[in-house]
């Protein structure tokens, strides 16, 4: 008597613990593909392998959008210098990679909501860089279309 009794209960596949965006399906199949593990990761509470992704998602992109030109913190000054971000994206890119950085050198595993700080810098940054130009352009054809079908002011 006197003991206690604990249930616990595993799910498999694991409960999701942060919902991809809408956007998601949007991006290349690269990006899927390396996004997909990160969240997988993040369900399964390995927040080693989830905070080294993110570093390895961000990499692919800067990569893609300057080339391969050195360490992190060159990459990320090009950014900043071709005005693809600016200087507060810079700062927030940066203590997401080094996060990353940490897991993968240092044994750093961080708790779930720096995680989630990860993950919000992250989408915020691959929203901006390829799903914003193509809603733009969107919005511009919208309002191109919108342009002509406004009937134009009479000339008094």
């Amino acid at each position: 008597m006197g003991d206690s009794y604990v249930q616990e209960t595993t799910y498999h596949p694991a409960l999701t613990k942060r919902i991809k965006p809408d956007w998601y399906n949007s991006l290349a199949e690269h990006y899927q593909s390396v996004l997909s593990e990160v969240y997988s990761a993040i369900d399964n509470e390995l927040f080693f392998l989830a905070s080294s992704g993110t570093r390895t998602a961000l990499d692919q992109l800067i990569v893609e959008k300057i080339g391969d030109i050195g360490l992190f913190n060159q990459k990320v000054q090009k950014l900043v210098s071709k005005r693809i971000i600016d200087d507060d994206e810079k700062e927030m890119l940066l203590a997401v990679i080094d996060a990353g950085s940490a897991s993968a050198h240092r044994s750093y595993r961080p708790e779930l909501s720096a995680i989630e700080h990860m993950m919000d810098i992250l989408e915020t940054i691959f929203y901006k860089l390829l799903i914003e130009p193509d809603k733009k352009e969107e919005l511009k054809a919208k309002a191109k279309e919108l342009r002509k079908l406004t009937p134009k002011r009479e000339k008094a």
